[in-house]
């Protein structure tokens, strides 16, 4: 692979925006590597890009599993140039029915997960002294609603983490990029069970949804900056959504 195509590695690559980012930057010369625990939909976003793509399996709850896909990433590629952080699970209720099994998941996945794939490539980065990394938040980290807390807090958790990475490795020429996008087709309302919550979810994403491409476009509009350039935040709502 020619050292001048950069790779981006893309975690929860499957679903979400995932997709429509790895479609994006494909397509704008980045070599892909798409990583999520679904084969199937990874197969078949791999069969929509060119030769300059692979995937992996892991699963982002566990830090070995994340380290492992890293070490498999660069045996086939020369290093990770870029960081997308796309993984996220949106399982709402209120708190008084008690999930907490699901309250563990999101913080496992939304913000435990993104704190392991970001500890596998910084030091590769720090080294070279060149990276960005991009994480994908939400609108939820900066409106809370009933039966949003926990990803709410989990989405304002990668709010905090990002600002403190990217003061950390401003000296290091890392840059780091958060990205808040509001509902887009195919987001996580799907997961809940409730139907209280399944109409409440509808009528709040009753705007038109974000394509994923549109967040692949807010992503790649990030890396093309010049490297003295950091574009910290984007947020990014359909024009009709209120929240």
């Amino acid at each position: 692979m020619s050292n001048s195509i950069k790779t981006a590695l893309i975690t929860g690559a499957s679903s979400g925006a995932g997709p429509g980012i790895a479609k994006v930057l494909n397509r704008n010369g980045y070599y892909v590597i798409l990583a999520s625990r679904q084969e199937i939909p990874l197969k078949e976003t791999l069969s929509d890009l060119d030769n300059n793509a692979h995937y992996h399996l892991f699963d982002v709850r566990h830090k070995k599993s994340v380290a492992e896909m890293v070490d498999a990433a660069l045996e086939k590629i020369d290093q990770i140039d870029i960081l997308v952080n796309n993984m996220g699970i949106m399982p709402l209720s209120r708190f008084a029915e008690r999930e907490v099994e699901d309250w563990d998941r999101m913080i496992d996945v939304n913000l435990r997960g993104m704190l392991y794939t970001i500890d596998a490539v910084l030091p590769g980065m720090m080294k070279r002294k060149t990276g960005h990394i991009v994480n994908i938040s939400s609108v939820a980290a900066h409106s809370v609603h009933p039966s949003t807390a926990v990803y709410s807090a989990t989405k304002a958790g990668v709010k905090a983490l990002s600002e403190g990475l990217r003061k950390e490795m401003s000296d290091e020429n890392i840059r780091v990029t958060t990205i808040y996008p509001g509902g887009i087709d195919s987001d996580p309302p799907r997961s809940v069970s409730d139907e209280i919550l399944i109409a409440g979810m509808k009528g709040r994403y009753s705007a038109d949804l974000l394509e994923p491409e549109v967040i692949g476009e807010a992503v790649l509009y990030a890396l093309m900056q010049p490297e003295n350039v950091c574009v910290s935040d984007i947020v990014i709502r359909p024009t009709r959504q209120k929240i």
